[in-house]
């Protein structure tokens, strides 16, 4: 379409049949894991609070606060990470894959951004998580 209305040759790189019939059964996967994924986290991140307030004798206190401060930590890092490793995933799979792999760079792009958001959430939660809990701690702890 571009050539005929623009007169210049098409930028965009060719997706076979075969791949892109595979990369939407793949995007509809996972968006059905992570229907379920979600709302695990949030009953698990439930259970982790009420566990820490009813150490806290039914009330907020040291335990459900510093637990806070690790839930949402956790929840900003994934966020982060994921978005931080999915645009760098994404860049690093299309060099990839134009320059060496030979698949070209929008594969290369979207298997790199799906790896590397991957990972970043992961990684992003674990750290955000800590830091989160670090930080409830120290404000907990401050001298009052």
């Amino acid at each position: 379409m571009n050539p005929r209305l623009t007169g210049v040759p098409d930028p965009h790189t060719r997706i076979s049949p075969t791949t892109l019939k595979f990369l939407g059964g793949s995007a509809r996967t996972l968006e059905a894991f992570g229907r379920v994924a979600r709302p695990v986290a949030v009953v698990t991140d439930t259970i982790r609070l009420g566990s820490a307030f009813s150490s806290d004798g039914n009330q907020i206190g040291r335990n459900t606060q510093i637990t806070a401060g690790s839930v949402a930590g956790g929840w900003a890092g994934a966020a982060a990470g994921g978005l931080a490793g999915a645009k760098g995933g994404a860049i690093a799979g299309a060099f990839v894959g134009a320059f060496f792999g030979g698949v070209g760079a929008v594969p290369g792009a979207a298997i790199g951004g799906f790896i590397g958001g991957l990972a970043g959430s992961i990684g992003g939660a674990f750290v955000g998580s800590s830091l989160g809990e670090s930080v409830a701690e120290s404000i907990v702890d401050a001298p009052r």
